[in-house]
């Protein structure tokens, strides 16, 4: 929810709706020899240079004439809240979050447009939906009429990550495969002096790894589930998950939960490391996804790999632990579920790309809009290479193991790429088909470990309408409640209570208003 302040400034804004700039120059007003002219929003890692060389390659390709607006990622959001608000709406709108689209939708902000028109102007990217998902577009329906098209990500289910180094100091060889053999790993962790410096000092999980217990009774309390009526219900209000929690409150009481378990593993919004699993305070985390915890491999992508952020941190304290580090399976628990929560391909998560409301009736400029998209992320493995890296021959180009090299290593950072226009700023929308090209050994190791394995989704994919009225409340009940409980605060019948609240608190018109969405979706 936007501040006093951001609501004062777009307030402002419209009083002097011309005040501020879309972009660095006015091409509204430029001949530009008849060519199509898109202003265009992205996720920028950098601001794009003028006449940036990634831009100029495909106005000249596509014969359009592209502005990109410079606006910074940190503050994205609320950047372009205010240009909206002063008359200022780009043709190709990145929204990053599915509040800001749904909202932008029912405000008049956005051009509607119909299954029938992707299908007959982006026929690649139509297909490409419909095969990632039968509903992919019905996902970004408002009211019933689409809006916006959702982008694709890659899907990663949390990890189940073991300090290999302290399996190896308290001899034990396997990783485990219930929920009991789990409990054992992590009182031994706790108990029996797994760092080997003679201090109790040590806990077997935290933050993320609670979630381990949680997707061992088959939930996520966060997401949507379906019950065995074919109904939604939420996650975290389930019968099973008091079990967990009563789990988890005598792991605590018994000083196995790290006390701090109600802070995030994590230090960094621009990193997913697990603090207390680097620095050796929990022996298992199940925190970020699978790649936070990748291996460098000598045959990728690209000549210079990476390692994970927590296998690289690991490493600059302990080398033969960060080699050690162990990726195991969800366990199954005492009614047989088994999983962990893993992103959707589309989710409400996932970025969507709209269009200005001026091209409702512009049908020709919509259509080489269409045309834009599909070309660069549709259509081929080259196109989308070329757009996420630059020219070929220019930018990089192939070594003798048919990795990519950038031919000035400044391009092996993501920032100076999207200077000159590549990286993600042409590349919102799409194809996954090409994700695994050159990246064999990565693709390899995801199966070794079985990095899909027992993922959990969130059956629920966009935003209830009364969500921006109940969600933040309810959200902070369903929280204070299970650390009340599993802390000692509070019985373990407050959950009962709990549930009582978070129903009569808004949760039951979440819950009405999931399944009409369910229905129309089904």
């Amino acid at each position: 929810m936007m501040n006093k302040k951001i609501l004062g400034m777009i307030g402002a804004a419209l009083c002097c709706s011309f005040a501020l700039s879309g972009c660095g120059s006015e091409k509204g007003q430029e001949n530009t020899g008849g060519k199509t002219q898109i202003s265009w929003t992205a996720w920028l890692g950098a601001p794009v240079n003028e006449n940036a060389d990634m831009i100029k390659y495909w106005n000249d390709l596509l014969d359009v004439d592209i502005d990109v607006w410079n606006i910074e990622a940190a503050n994205y959001s609320e950047t372009i809240a205010l240009k909206i608000a002063g008359g200022e709406i780009p043709d190709v709108l990145y929204i990053p979050t599915m509040a800001s689209y749904t909202k932008y939708a029912k405000d008049g902000i956005l051009a509607e447009f119909t299954d029938e028109q992707v299908k007959e102007y982006a026929p690649k990217m139509y297909e490409t939906y419909k095969k990632t998902d039968e509903n992919a577009l019905s996902y970004r329906k408002v009211d019933g009429k689409l809006y916006g098209l959702p982008a694709l990500t890659t899907k990663y289910r949390r990890p189940m990550a073991y300090r290999g180094d302290w399996m190896e100091n308290l001899g034990e060889t396997k990783l485990p495969e219930t929920l009991d053999e789990f409990e054992t790993l992590m009182y031994k962790s706790a108990k029996n002096d797994p760092d080997g410096d003679g201090t109790k000092n040590t806990y077997g999980l935290s933050a993320g790894g609670v979630y381990a217990v949680y997707g061992a009774y088959g939930i996520v309390p966060e997401f949507w589930m379906e019950n065995e009526n074919g109904e939604l219900v939420f996650g975290g209000v389930q019968p099973k998950m008091k079990e967990a929690l009563a789990l988890l409150r005598k792991w605590y009481s018994d000083g196995v939960l790290d006390p701090e378990f109600i802070v995030s593993e994590k230090q960094s919004a621009s990193s997913n490391m697990s603090t207390p699993f680097v620095n050796g305070k929990i022996g298992f985390t199940a925190n970020g996804e699978d790649w936070h915890f990748k291996p460098k491999f000598d045959n990728s992508n690209e000549a210079v790999d990476w390692e994970g952020d927590n296998v690289k941190e690991l490493r600059k304290i302990d080398s033969h632990a960060a080699d050690s580090i162990r990726l195991g399976l969800p366990v199954k628990g005492p009614h047989g579920d088994c999983g962990l929560g893993s992103s959707s391909v589309i989710g409400t998560k996932s970025a969507t790309v709209s269009f200005s409301t001026k091209l409702q009736n512009d049908e020709k400029k919509l259509k080489k809009i269409f045309e834009v998209l599909e070309t660069i992320g549709f259509t081929s493995y080259d196109n989308l290479l070329t757009a996420k890296n630059g020219i070929k021959g220019v930018h990089w180009d192939f070594n003798e193991k048919n990795q990519i090299v950038y031919l000035d290593e400044k391009y092996q950072q993501y920032t100076e790429r999207a200077k000159i226009g590549a990286h993600t700023v042409m590349t919102t929308l799409a194809s996954l088909e090409w994700n695994n090209e050159g990246k064999e050994n990565e693709v390899e190791w995801r199966k070794e470990t079985k990095a899909d394995y027992g993922a959990i989704e969130n059956k629920l994919k966009t935003v209830l309408e009364s969500e921006g009225v109940y969600g933040v409340e309810l959200e902070k009940l369903r929280s204070e409640a299970y650390i009340s409980i599993i802390t000692g605060s509070k019985d373990l019948d407050y959950f009962d209570e709990f549930v009582r609240k978070w129903n009569t608190s808004g949760g039951e018109q979440l819950t009405k208003e999931a399944n009409e969405w369910y229905k129309g979706i089904k």
